[in-house]
């Protein structure tokens, strides 16, 4: 039986199983969120989930201080039936450790991945406007149309009469085509030989490295998704581009780029779309850089008095700076624009397949899998996108 601090300060017992796998799914939680919000505690230290993993023996880092060792796959999947003081245990065939290894590795898993912020994972979900779970393989996207006649974009709010319905200024659909939440799953067996030197650690930390190559790939497909789209979604088509020629008619050379095209580039469509961030590879990073024109300072004294008459640009908002991300699977002398308040929206089922964990949980065996769904997509299709060739 599982033990940890409740909200009076009081040690208390919770025997976990698959009902709470199955909560959480219904909530949309990882079985920490679940366990966490359905039985708070009072320590200030450690939240529920921890303690309840550490009276199971789930340590991912041992103490030497305090005699803490990390425990082997063989002592959580098939612990001794007698406790310390040689006492016959009645929870053999299902013990608590069994049920939290599972979320407990995962858990490993998304902590080593959130404190690795240098990868392209994390550049590129610095461009996600949203990023949420959903307790689903499949999703169903809704359609947000503000071009009904008397809508947010056509008029304002209008009066009414007694008892009479306000005018509908806008509509929510769900669109005709739903999706489906690809899974990605790590398998793990373990030979009998194996269990009693293999620690908890261990397997988490080469879960992590085969999770850390695999969301590599995946957002490196996700990245080449957003500007060649994908023919089975309506709304990820592929991105159109203008060239910085249009901007300046001066520009002559493929890769040139100068301080007009870069400016109007930047203010194109500013009133619906304002670019904050850019994608680019590293020659086009150093084109821009090397921009013909480009305001610089070289003699002027600042400190220097002067009579002047300085403007401020009250509208549209000036632009002052630009985020640039440098991704080499963008093409030579491409510069891809994003709006990241509305430009990609990612929906994740993180949570264990209950039915995987309880296979796993039932005949005791050696083998696990790990599975999880991710699904990127433009919520408002290519319109938060602004993407610029230096060709001519």
């Amino acid at each position: 039986m599982s033990k940890f601090i409740d909200k009076s300060g009081e040690q208390s017992e919770l025997n976990i199983d698959m009902k709470h796998y199955k909560g959480a799914a219904a909530k949309g939680m990882s079985l920490r969120q679940f366990v966490n919000s359905e039985y708070p505690t009072s320590s200030a230290k450690s939240d529920t989930f921890s303690q309840l993993c550490a009276s199971e023996g789930l340590f991912f880092a041992g103490n030497k201080e305090f005699g803490v060792k990390i425990p082997t796959l063989k002592t959580i999947l098939e612990p001794s039936a007698f406790d310390a003081s040689g006492a016959v245990t009645s929870d053999v065939t299902a013990p608590g450790s069994r049920y939290l290894f599972p979320a407990a590795v995962l858990e490993f898993v998304e902590n080593k991945l959130q404190v690795d912020r240098t990868t392209d994972v994390m550049a590129f979900n610095a461009l996600l406007a949203m990023d949420y779970s959903v307790a689903n393989n499949r999703i169903d996207q809704p359609i947000v149309d503000y071009s009904k006649p008397g809508g947010p974009e056509d008029a304002p709010a209008r009066s009414r009469g007694q008892l009479a319905l306000p005018a509908s200024m806008v509509s929510i659909t769900a669109s005709e085509r739903g999706y489906k939440i690809p899974n990605e799953a790590i398998g793990m067996e373990i030979s009998n030989e194996a269990l009693e030197s293999t620690t908890l650690d261990l397997v988490g930390m080469a879960i992590t490295r085969q999770a850390e190559v695999n969301e590599k790939l995946v957002v490196d497909a996700w990245m080449a998704e957003m500007l060649n789209g994908n023919p089975d979604d309506e709304y990820n088509s592929v991105l159109t581009s203008v060239t910085a020629k249009s901007y300046d008619s001066t520009i002559t050379a493929a890769g040139e780029l100068t301080q007009t095209a870069w400016v109007k580039y930047l203010y194109d469509s500013i009133t619906t779309r304002r670019v904050d961030t850019i994608v680019c590879n590293l020659d086009t990073a150093l084109a821009i850089e090397s921009r013909t024109g480009k305001p610089v300072i070289t003699t002027d004294d600042p400190n220097s008095d002067r009579i002047d008459a300085k403007f401020a640009i009250q509208y549209p908002q000036l632009v002052t700076s630009v985020n640039m991300q440098i991704n080499e699977l963008i093409p030579a002398n491409t510069v891809v624009g994003l709006d990241t308040r509305y430009a990609l929206a990612r929906v994740t089922n993180s949570l264990a397949n209950v039915s995987d964990v309880e296979e796993f949980v039932l005949r005791q065996g050696t083998g696990l899998i790990f599975q999880r769904g991710q699904f990127v997509y433009k919520p408002f299709g290519n319109e938060p996108f602004h993407m610029m060739t230096l060709t001519v």
